[in-house]
């Protein structure tokens, strides 16, 4: 839907530098893309706390996009697959201080009011690696409320369509409802793999439907035995049912705060930086860093900045860069029937308990009878 670029702001008579949040040129006019855009704007601009990126301004006409702080670090779906490739899990400590960060920002995005007094009732129903940036200062902040709910949303999701990553839905958003526990939910969802570092759920498609509305999910100390102190407050946000699960992210903060402890910035920062490949890092670092003065020097206020042509390492770990055909579903609508087999198929085809697999071979149904029941169909 839209790509994010560095940019210059000039304001006061000094300098900074900007993220730049601009639609695909094919859907610049399209009016809900700019209604998407702008329910972005506003809503992030209204969250003010620093475990949040913050919406500087939202810039319209003919040229629309939206303006936002510069974060000087990667996503953390970036970290994620650098310690994979390593072959290591994020240290337990640092895996609590990213954790406080982001229900602290969630917190803070659920609670906020418009200057009236009345609550928004954001959720962000897209909390997922990919849409928390960890700083090279070592704090967490949650970015990307393009899908979220809130009051006053001039866009609205269609009937039947799906917000957010499957990995970290919520099973209740499969219903086209959910509130702030939902954000829960996907916290502890994410929490799950950076202490596992294994993904929570590996189906693909229909068949991650199909585990999202009846599979169990397992413990953390299943997969690793030393982490079963903390089974019971990740498997409380995992509940299935909202009621079970925190209440809120505050909640579930405090559990955290009596479980674990947590890394300090520094510490953190020096975690990001040893698994990303210090050396690395620091060329990369010194060759971006020439290479933005140049562009930021010549560019004109909000003008456009394109980073150099050079390695996809450069631009991803020294700049926020990202387009969502490299994210999973993104932020474009993934509906019943945008998918391989559409939801009234899958109800049809699961009265005969099995389900046709998008490569034609036939995957029997666990639990038929559970999944039938949720999807309204009696079972066969």
């Amino acid at each position: 839907m839209a790509t994010v670029y560095l940019a210059r702001l000039e304001e006061n008579g000094t300098e900074s530098c900007v993220a730049l949040k601009k639609p695909h040129a094919y859907l610049a006019s399209d009016p809900a893309t700019l209604a998407i855009l702008e329910d972005e704007a506003r809503i992030g601009a209204s969250i003010d706390h620093p475990n949040v990126v913050r919406v500087v301004d939202f810039i319209r006409g003919n040229d629309p996009a939206l303006v936002m702080e510069w974060i000087d670090g990667v996503d953390l779906a970036k970290v994620v697959r650098a310690a994979a490739k390593s072959g290591r899990r994020l240290p337990i400590d640092v895996v609590a201080a990213i954790a406080r960060d982001v229900l602290a920002g969630l917190h803070a995005a659920h609670e906020t009011r418009n200057e009236r007094g009345v609550a928004l009732r954001i959720v962000h129903r897209d909390v997922s690696p990919h849409n928390v940036l960890l700083g090279f200062d070592g704090v967490a902040r949650v970015t990307d409320f393009g899908v979220a709910m809130a009051a006053g949303r001039q866009h609205h999701t269609e009937h039947g369509a799906i917000k957010g990553k499957l990995a970290y839905l919520a099973p209740e958003q499969l219903e086209g409802h959910c509130d702030r526990r939902a954000d829960v939910f996907a916290a502890g969802a994410m929490i799950w793999e950076l202490l596992t570092g294994v993904r929570l759920r590996s189906g693909l498609g229909v068949e991650m439907l199909v585990e999202i509305l009846c599979g169990s999910v397992r413990a953390p100390s299943s997969v690793i035995p030393s982490l079963a102190y903390l089974d019971e407050l990740v498997m409380r946000a995992l509940a299935r049912s909202p009621e079970a699960r925190f209440a809120t992210a505050a909640d579930m903060l405090d559990a955290l705060e009596h479980t674990m402890a947590f890394a300090s910035r520094k510490r953190v920062a020096a975690v990001l930086r040893e698994i990303l490949g210090a050396a690395e890092l620091a060329d990369e670092a010194v060759a971006a860093e020439a290479a933005s003065a140049t562009d930021a020097a010549n560019a004109p206020t909000i003008a456009l900045c394109r980073l150099p042509p050079r390695s996809g390492s450069v631009r991803e770990r020294r700049f926020w860069r990202r387009t969502d055909d490299r994210r999973a579903f993104g932020e474009a609508s993934y509906t019943r029937r945008d998918a391989r087999i559409s939801f009234e198929a899958l109800r049809d085809a699961i009265v005969g308990n099995v389900l046709p697999h998008a490569n034609g071979r036939d995957v029997p149904v666990v639990e038929a009878g559970l999944l039938q029941r949720r999807m309204g169909v009696e079972p066969g």
